[in-house]
């Protein structure tokens, strides 16, 4: 094996003692200039420590010979080398080597044609931290996700308006037929039906008690009202109310509370309203249940199980519990270490700066910072503190909770390397030197942003709190860890004191995507802490141990306040033991059920740490977690509902007694009915025989009347063209007077057959109008033209009050010209001579209103109700003037086909006024249309 090619690179010493690996490689390209293998030149022994590859098998080898597998596992990396050896700008980058089974670093750059240099750092464990709090994330967000109950949050105005939603799961999307985008864009009131205006509000009671379980429907995207019960509690999340809904379809249990209340109003009615009283009654007392708020319980932590060390101090800055890892790292046993101080782990005098340090820690809620740690063999441990502070409600210190990384063989890697560095001007990272009075003596070409945001020039001076930090650094000969935010990007900076060259070498490294991926797993995990652990209703994760025993392996803190139990007390709990004896045996169908489906809702009994016994109803989901069987169960505490449910069961036993005593008296009294029907059954068919007698009869009178009036207008036609003829050709008396008197009584006689024929249409509804818009005004003016030489004759005076217009109204012309045409026939008839005749029409409400009055004889006020009953003249008047009475029967019934109405004014001897109503607006009619 030939000797090491000594790298034709500057620095080579620096490379040498560098704690990050370094290799000096050259590029194999193929006839296209493809990279295809690269040969290792140089590596150092730091490259040795952390590949784990020997620097006497690699040297002057290709890769793809002392790496078997890597171009097949990794062939990104031939890419990426060859893409800096080609265009010459260096790369940075993060690679999972998978034959090496290691996490890299990678920094690499060109330092002449065809050659290049990578830089490493082996970040496996970093990685490994990430993935663990990645899948801690995931499993928060898998519990929220197979939730079978909706889970909606949402924020709060500051005057108590829900502002929109800011999480929702799956089973909320479902039940509302929203997609989870849509859902987020909307607020409780978009999804909420219309409330009862008398209703109390549910924000009233939820803001002063902190918690409210009510009943709602919520509207669904296709239009469904859906009844939900609503567990909503207010969470406290960073300074902002957060309010956070569990919501359960309640239909089915709906339909069954409706049915029982219909089968008790179908069994009677006079006991409806008891029990709809009782319904409301129980309605209301449901609404008005409370989840109960109690203090918090411990929580362990949810990093307790990672590869790095977790410690929780009390206010006094005293442990109250520290991890397994933990526990590995520094050598203890943890009784050797609950209880005492935590400066008494500290290494040399450091306990005066962590007393500063702890009281500035819970001031600002946060920390990050490192230690000297004395493990218990005696050896130094260096350890990065990253942590936060739980307060109570009152804002006191409750405990810490901080993350220990033991970074000893870290920090001794990175002062190697800041300390050999000599800082080569292609580094991709800020590389500076400065005297211990913040003199800036040297900068490579990465170290420009911080120059700028420092505003400072090789010879000038740092910024004073800069040189504050160099100065100390120096005087005491510690490294010294700042952090330094430019724009978007945040440096991870350290000072390290070199009393050989009697400076301090400055070195910067861009950790942006680290703290970014840091404060998201932060965040998501809090926020999903947070609505496990202020869920209003109790929640259990299961784990199936075998021997049909299933294990709680996670509670919520509403689950550790029901049963009374401390969060490890809950954590050691079976089945067996949380459930009343005879319950737990009656899981197994709903244990298959959620086998088959994943999913059951079954009811059963669990008893609390004092003894107390507590009905609940749980919705369970089955899945697999971390290769276990699991079982994800919403505990719901049903007690006040099985009370309401013994309570209306009582009652119902209480209606059913009711119901039979009723039902005894309702038979006595349907067979009173059954023989108050008969009789009416019999009566019924006696008026029956009667209605088909009288229906003869008007078939027969009908029959009759068209028959007599055929008879009549047989020979009238000849005699009527006669009389014509004859008061046409007569030129002398008495022939004119005689023909004259034979044509009258011949039309007369016309008439009085066309008002019978008319009559008897109408009785029988055959009489058919043909209606079409009339002028009335005109038409009032025609009539009074023609009747004016018969009442200036009889020395009559004719008078005709009409507004300037009239509405249209839609009728048949021609008979309402023959009723008004009679009206005024008979008030000249019944008027002496003198008098005065009167046709006055006006608008009253939605119809014309016309009088036609008459100063004559009048008419008795006994002989009023019969003017329009046909043939009421025959029998009882014997005046001149009597008739057969056809005239204002025929009347009424063509105004009532009208939609009108007809009535007489009259007293004796002071004269008589006809009133008759005409609607204006009636429904458009067809052109020709009739009506009978």
């Amino acid at each position: 094996m030939s000797a090491p090619i000594q790298p034709v690179i500057p620095y080579h010493d620096l490379f040498k003692h560098m704690l990050n690996g370094v290799a000096y490689c050259r590029m194999v390209f193929d006839t296209k200039d493809n990279p295809v293998d690269f040969v290792y030149l140089y590596v150092n022994p730091a490259f040795e420590k952390i590949t784990g590859l020997k620097q006497a098998a690699i040297i002057n080898r290709r890769v793809t010979d002392a790496i078997p597998g890597i171009k097949t596992e990794n062939p990104e990396l031939f890419d990426t080398y060859g893409r800096v050896v080609l265009t010459g700008e260096p790369a940075e980058f993060e690679i999972y080597v998978k034959p090496l089974k290691r996490w890299l670093a990678v920094s690499a750059y060109r330092p002449k044609r065809g050659h290049f240099v990578a830089i490493f750092e082996n970040i496996t464990g970093r990685k490994l931290t990430e993935q663990a709090l990645a899948a801690s994330d995931a499993q928060a967000r898998l519990l929220l996700a197979l939730s079978n109950d909706g889970i909606m949050v949402h924020g709060m105005t500051p005057d108590g308006q829900p502002e929109p939603f800011i999480e929702v799961n799956e089973s909320a999307c479902q039940m509302l037929g929203y997609s989870r985008s849509e859902l987020l864009k909307m607020s409780p009131a978009d999804i909420d039906a219309p409330k009862n205006p008398d209703e109390i509000p549910v924000i009233d009671r939820l803001m002063s008690d902190g918690s409210v379980v009510f009943e709602r429907f919520h509207i669904a995207k296709n239009g469904t009202r859906i009844p939900v019960e609503i567990s909503s509690r207010i969470a406290d999340v960073n300074g902002n109310k957060m309010v956070i809904s569990i919501v359960r379809d309640i239909a089915e249990r709906k339909k069954e509370r409706m049915l029982l209340e219909r089968l008790v109003a179908e069994r009677t009615q006079e006991l409806n309203d008891i029990n709809l009283k009782l319904t409301q009654e129980i309605e209301q007392r449901a609404l008005a249940q409370r989840a109960l708020e109690a203090s918090e319980s411990h929580f362990r932590s949810l990093y307790e199980k990672l590869p790095v060390g977790y410690q929780s101090l009390d206010a006094e800055a005293r442990f109250l519990e520290v991890n397994p890892a933990w526990l590995k790292t520094m050598g203890y046993a943890k009784e050797e270490v609950i209880g005492r101080w935590f400066g008494d782990f500290l290494a040399g005098d450091q306990a005066s700066d962590f007393r500063e340090k702890f009281k500035r820690f819970k001031e600002r809620g946060e920390v990050e910072t490192e230690f000297v740690l004395v493990r218990k063999n005696g050896s130094h441990a260096l350890v990065s503190v990253t942590g936060r502070i739980d307060y109570d409600t009152l804002g006191a210190v409750r405990k810490t909770h901080c993350l220990i990384i033991d970074i000893t063989e870290r920090r001794r890697i990175e002062q190697e390397i800041y300390r050999l560095a000599s800082f080569p001007l292609v580094n991709p990272n800020p590389i500076m030197r400065v005297s211990p009075q913040g003199e800036l003596l040297f900068a490579n070409n990465a170290s420009r942003p911080l120059m700028e945001h420092w505003h400072a020039r090789i010879g000038g001076l740092l910024p004073e709190e800069l040189r504050a930090e160099i100065t100390e650094a120096y005087s005491s000969g510690l490294v010294r860890n700042l952090e330094v935010t430019v724009g978007e990007q945040t440096y991870d900076i350290k000072l390290y004191p070199n009393f050989e060259l009697g400076a301090l070498n400055l070195y910067g490294i861009d950790i942006s995507r680290r703290k970014k991926i840091a404060r998201e797993l932060e965040i998501s995990e809090a926020n999903y802490r947070m609505l496990f652990n202020n869920a209003s209703d109790a929640m259990i994760l299961w784990k199936s141990i075998g021997n049909n025993t299933w294990q709680i392996i996670e509670a919520n803190r509403v689950a550790c306040e029901r049963y009374g139990y401390s969060r490890d007390e809950m954590l050691a709990l079976t089945g067996q033991q949380l459930n009343a004896p005879g319950s737990y045996s009656s899981l197994s169908p709903a244990i298959e059920q959620m086998r088959r489906t994943g999913y059951a809702t079954y009811e059963l009994k669990h008893i609390t740490k004092k003894g107390v016994v507590i009905p609940v109803e749980v919705y369970g989901h089955q899945f697999e977690l971390n290769g276990d069987i699991v079982i994800l169960a919403v505990v719901r505490d049903i007690s006040e509902r099985k009370r309401l449910e013994a309570e209306k069961e009582k009652y119902q036993d209480r209606l059913e007694a009711m119901v039979e005593e009723r039902t005894r008296s309702l038979t006595e009294e349907i067979a009173s009915r059954h023989r108050a029907e008969a009789e009416l059954q019999r009566l019924y068919e006696h008026e029956k025989s009667l209605s088909y007698a009288l229906k003869k009869q008007m078939d027969e009178r009908v029959f009759f009347t068209r028959a007599l009036v055929h008879e009549l207008k047989t020979p009238l036609t000849p005699l009527l063209g006669s009389s014509e003829m004859l008061v046409n050709l007569a030129r002398e008396e008495p022939l004119i007077s005689l023909s004259r008197n034979v044509q009258s009584g011949a039309v007369k006689l016309r008439k009085r057959i066309d008002q019978l024929l008319d009559l008897a249409k109408g009785e029988v509804g055959l009489l058919k109008l043909k209606f079409a818009p009339v002028d009335l005004g005109n038409l009032l003016k025609e009539l009074v033209s023609f009747i004016s030489p018969s009442a200036v004759k009889k020395g009559l005076a004719i008078r005709l009050d009409l507004p300037p217009s009239l509405p249209p109204i839609e009728g048949d012309r021609d008979y309402l010209y023959r009723v008004i045409l009679n009206l005024l026939d008979n008030a000249l008839k019944f008027t002496s001579s003198g008098g005065q005749v009167t046709i006055k029409a006006f608008v009253s409400g939605d119809a014309i209103e016309v009088w036609v009055s008459d100063t004559g004889i009048g008419i008795p006020k006994e002989k009023q109700e019969r003017l329009f009953v046909p043939y009421s003249r025959v029998a009882s008047d014997d005046t001149e003037f009597a008739g057969l009475g056809l005239g204002l029967s025929l009347c009424k019934n063509i105004i009532e086909l009208h939609g009108g109405r007809i009535w007489i004014e009259s007293q004796k001897d002071k004269g008589t006024t006809v009133r008759f109503t005409l609607p204006v607006i009636h429904p458009k009619q067809e052109k020709g249309e009739t009506r009978s």
